[in-house]
């Protein structure tokens, strides 16, 4: 989903530096200006905030919303003074870089959407200190590479959107530790390569969705691994070949979708094994 990682947080003119002071158990008549807070929840909405400077622990709140408020950066630690978060929706924002433990301390943290922002660069780094997080949406921004390994520590996993990126290649180790990924969203990007194994770890994925990008041929070994998908979309990519033995893998696929791509023929051997296939 990228070193990309801005220092320059703590070099920020204070001119352009808005600081968010929360006092614990906040009410509406102490909530930020501009936010709207109840007992378990803040929410900023078209505000201005260049970066977040949380200066008092809030044990409360559960759930933090950050919309269109020109955020742009998110050092270390962000979100350290709310250790309780279960919820954290930063989106249509500016945010660029995600610094090395941008969300570390939030244990409890299950959903974090970055959808809408200007994210380039996914790190291996990224995800330190959020153990339990089960959905993650990182679509709509401006991907193009991962490291090696980037979620390998949000292992429980069950839902990835990545879709609406500038990604190209997805390899081996892309989604290393994601044993228990039930759904991944690979649309809209520029998708010209999956190395063979890249989803080999996914063996519980049941939806996976790779349309709309620029795949020419698919190739047996691509989708190894995948005994539990039950849904795969091909469609609106370049595909023109498809390899014998490119679905065997795939013993409980529902719906297969390959439609707008300039395939002239398919043989009958390529879907013989889709026994449970509807359409």
């Amino acid at each position: 989903m990228m070193g990309y990682i801005s220092l320059s947080t703590y070099m920020l003119p204070l001119s352009i530096v808005i600081c968010i002071a929360l006092l614990p158990n906040a009410t509406s008549s102490t909530c930020v200006t501009g936010c709207t807070c109840n007992n378990q929840s803040i929410s900023c909405v078209d505000i201005s905030i260049s970066v977040i400077q949380l200066s008092t622990t809030d044990k409360t709140k559960t759930n933090m919303w950050i919309r269109n408020s020109n955020l742009e950066l998110l050092p270390p630690y962000s979100f350290l003074r709310y250790p309780n978060l279960q919820i954290l929706t930063i989106i249509h924002n500016d945010v660029e870089y995600l610094s090395n433990r941008t969300f570390s301390g939030l244990s409890n943290l299950t959903t974090l959407n970055l959808r809408a922002n200007k994210v380039e660069r996914i790190r291996n780094e990224h995800f330190i200190g959020i153990p339990n997080l089960r959905e993650l949406f990182v679509d709509d921004n401006s991907i193009d590479s991962m490291d090696e390994n980037p979620f390998l520590w949000i292992p429980n996993l069950i839902n990835l959107n990545l879709a609406s990126n500038a990604i190209e290649e997805i390899c081996n180790k892309t989604f290393y530790g994601l044993r228990g990924l039930l759904i991944l969203n690979l649309a809209a990007n520029k998708i010209k390569t999956i190395c063979n194994g890249s989803f080999q770890n996914l063996q519980y994925l049941t939806n996976l969705t790779l349309e709309i990008n620029s795949l020419v041929e698919v190739h047996r070994g691509m989708f190894s691994g995948l005994s539990n998908l039950k849904q795969l979309s091909l469609s609106r990519n370049s595909i023109t070949y498809i390899e014998d033995g490119t679905f065997d893998d795939l013993a409980n696929l529902i719906s297969l979708s390959l439609n707008n791509n300039p395939i002239t023929s398919i043989r009958l051997g390529i879907i013989a094994g889709l026994t449970q296939l509807v359409y």
